[in-house]
Formats: C-alpha cells, structure tokens, sequence
C-alpha cells in the first residue's frame, strides 16, 4: 500500500498544532498564576514595612521610657554611680 507524503505532512502538521495550542494554554495559565504571585509578592513586601516600621516606632527609646514611666519607673536624667571603686575623674 502506498501512502500518499501529503496525507502524513497533514497529519504532523495537525499534531503539531494541537501540541501548540495545548503548551500555549498552559503557558498562558501559568502567566497568570505567576501574576498572582507576584502581586501577593508585592502585598507581603508592603506589610513588611509597615511592620518593620511600628517594630521601629515601638523600639525607639522615647517609646520604652514612656511605657517605662507607665510602669512606674522613674526617669533619670544625672549617672549615678553605684560601683565601690573611688571615682578617678569626676567634673573635669
């Protein structure tokens, strides 16, 4: 039997052309995939600041004298020396 070259090129080219679709469509849905990621990414990255932010705000030292004084510590502003070894250089 003699099989005709033009029905087996249309053949391989029908089968090539539904592997390309059906990587096309996996492509495309994973671009979109990779677009929601990358917006989450981008969501994360600016939560982050703000976190990093109050973590700042809230670690800076006007903040832990306040919550200080809140606790009923007082505030010092002179040293105090409480060591028993005799001060060497004092108001030089």
């Amino acid at each position: 039997m003699k099989k005709n070259p033009g029905i087996i090129f249309l053949v391989i080219a029908i089968i090539l052309g539904i592997a390309q679709l059906y990587f096309c469509s996996l492509l495309g849905t994973s671009g979109i995939e990779l677009g929601k990621i990358e917006e989450k990414i981008q969501i994360l990255e600016a939560q982050n600041r703000e976190i990093e932010g109050e973590i700042a705000r809230l670690s800076s030292l006007a903040e832990i004298q306040k919550r200080a004084v809140g606790l009923g510590f007082q505030t010092r502003y002179a040293f105090s020396n409480y060591s028993s070894q005799k001060v060497i250089a004092q108001n030089q």
